[in-house]
């Protein structure tokens, strides 16, 4: 069943001043990098590609994180480049699956337990319970992860990252406390590309992370004006962590404007920290039809509870690009 390519769909979030800083072409779950040369390719090549998000294993970069730890074969073509703008930002080609359909191949694909857990919540039939529709609006990424036969999308890509290198710590700890973790914004996009994100922020239909989210067990939330959403794969009985509300950022996003715990997809940044994948990312990629070889990390990061005062900028202004 093939997934159309929604044009009118692609979401710039925040990207303006462009300017291409090289490709990382073939960036798979489980996968080969190359890099292609351009202007400050360099300082992408070596942040992105070569150190390791945290020790012990310095030899891979954030993209050999993915392509160790997801287990799912397949490729997803991802443009890297730099911006003046924000922190860091992704462009993602969006199409339509039937809700049903998204059932169903999560339950041929999905091997983690997260996914059976969430299976077990989900309504059988044809009415998607989010938005009472018949469908979803995927990413081709995650289209493709779940068994869909996608095309070629308009640019080649299935999603670009932008990432503002200046104002961004260039290693895995240490640097400038008031500068943001490369490694970390880098993860926040890429799992933005294979297929986190709410509908909320303006697709068609509902994304398949809005599928969990609640206000309270039993209640799901698909509402920016609701005092509070928070992400379960349990029908709402479990917590893991609270979705942003903020317009200002992303509502799938975690929630960060006042005191949590610092996590990659958060919708504001923490100076000065360098999170990588914790079990609410790793949950989040699982229940979606990504398959991991565990739900923490080797080496996870140390969780650090701040008070954030946003008057920094927020992780990405989203706006949508219609074509």
């Amino acid at each position: 069943e093939a997934v159309t390519v929604l044009p009118d769909q692609r979401e710039r979030r925040g990207v303006r001043g462009e300017t291409p800083v090289g490709v990382v072409d073939r960036v798979r779950v489980h996968l080969t990098v190359t890099v292609r040369v351009g202007q400050h390719a360099a300082v992408i090549e070596i942040g992105v590609a070569v150190p390791r998000v945290r020790p012990p294993d310095v030899s891979r970069g954030v993209i050999g994180t993915y392509d160790a730890f997801f287990t799912n074969a397949v490729t997803v073509p991802i443009k890297f480049q730099e911006t003046t703008s924000g922190l860091a930002s992704s462009s993602t080609w969006i199409g339509t699956i039937p809700y049903s359909g998204f059932v169903a191949q999560l339950a041929a694909v999905g091997t983690t337990q997260n996914a059976a857990t969430a299976l077990a919540t989900l309504p059988a039939g044809t009415v998607n319970p989010v938005d009472n529709s018949s469908s979803l609006s995927v990413s081709v990424a995650n289209a493709s992860t779940l068994g869909y036969s996608v095309g070629a999308t308009p640019d080649g890509f299935d999603g670009t990252v932008s990432l503002n290198t200046s104002i961004m710590n260039l290693t895995t700890s240490g640097g400038s406390a008031s500068k943001y973790s490369l490694a970390a914004a880098t993860m926040h996009e890429i799992d933005e590309v294979l297929g986190l994100g709410s509908g909320l922020n303006g697709t068609t239909y509902s994304r398949p992370e809005d599928l969990f989210r609640f206000s309270a067990a039993g209640v799901r939330s698909y509402s920016t004006s609701a005092a509070s959403s928070y992400f379960s794969i349990n029908n709402g009985t479990t917590n893991l962590v609270g979705f942003n509300q903020n317009s200002g950022a992303d509502y799938g996003d975690w929630y960060s404007s006042g005191a949590h715990v610092v996590r990659v997809q958060d919708a504001y940044g923490t100076p000065g920290t360098f999170p990588t994948l914790s079990s609410a990312e790793i949950t989040a990629m699982n229940v979606i039809g990504y398959n991991s070889l565990s739900t923490t990390l080797p080496e996870p990061a140390t969780p650090l509870l701040v008070t954030c005062a946003m008057a920094m900028l927020a992780l990405r202004d989203r706006k949508k690009k219609e074509s």
